[in-house]
C-alpha cells in the first residue's frame, strides 16, 4: 500500500514540486527548455527519484546501456528491420507514429512485432514511458545513433 501512495503522491506534485523532488542529479542532465515535456513523459513510470534518473539517462545518455530483454529483441530481428527504422527516421525524424505507421507498411509488422524492438533500440529496455513522448527527447542524433548501433547488434 505504501507504493501506491508514493505514486498517488507523485501524480499530485506540481511541475514545479517534480522538478525539485527529482534532485540535481536529474536536473543536471535535463535541458531546460525540455523540462516540462519530460515530466509529462516519464511522471507515470516514476515512483521515487531513481526513477526520474533513470529515464533521464535512457533519453539522455550517449552511451545506452541495453537490458537483457531489449538485447533480446534487438537480435531477433535482422539488420534489415533497423536499417528500414533508420530509413523512416530520416523522413519523419521525431514523430513515432508517421515512423512506426511507415515502418509497419513497410515491414509488415504490427503490433508487438514491431514496437518491442523499436522501443529496444531506441530506449535499452522493454516497457516505460510512451515513445510518442520520449522520441522528441531523444532526439534525432541520438536516435539515429542507437539504431546504427542496433544493426551491428542484429547482424551478429
Amino acid at each position: 500500500q505504501l507504493l501506491h501512495w508514493q505514486r498517488e503522491t507523485v501524480r499530485s506534485l506540481s511541475p514545479a514540486d517534480f522538478w525539485n523532488w527529482m534532485g540535481t542529479e536529474v536536473q543536471a542532465l535535463l535541458p531546460t527548455d525540455a523540462r516540462d515535456i519530460f515530466i509529462d513523459a516519464v511522471r507515470p513510470n516514476v515512483t521515487f527519484p531513481k526513477d526520474a534518473l533513470h529515464w533521464a539517462r535512457v533519453v539522455y545518455a550517449d552511451d545506452l546501456p541495453l537490458s537483457h530483454g531489449a538485447h533480446e529483441a534487438i537480435k531477433e530481428n535482422d539488420r534489415r528491420f533497423f536499417e528500414q527504422t533508420l530509413n523512416a527516421l530520416t523522413t519523419h525524424r521525431t514523430d513515432f507514429r508517421g515512423l512506426s505507421a511507415a515502418l509497419g507498411q513497410e515491414t509488415g509488422y504490427s503490433g508487438k512485432r514491431l514496437y518491442r524492438p523499436l522501443r529496444a533500440a531506441l530506449t535499452g529496455e522493454l516497457d516505460g514511458p510512451e515513445m510518442a513522448r520520449l522520441l522528441p527527447l531523444i532526439g534525432v542524433e541520438r536516435a539515429r545513433s542507437r539504431l546504427q548501433r542496433a544493426v551491428e547488434a542484429a547482424a551478429k
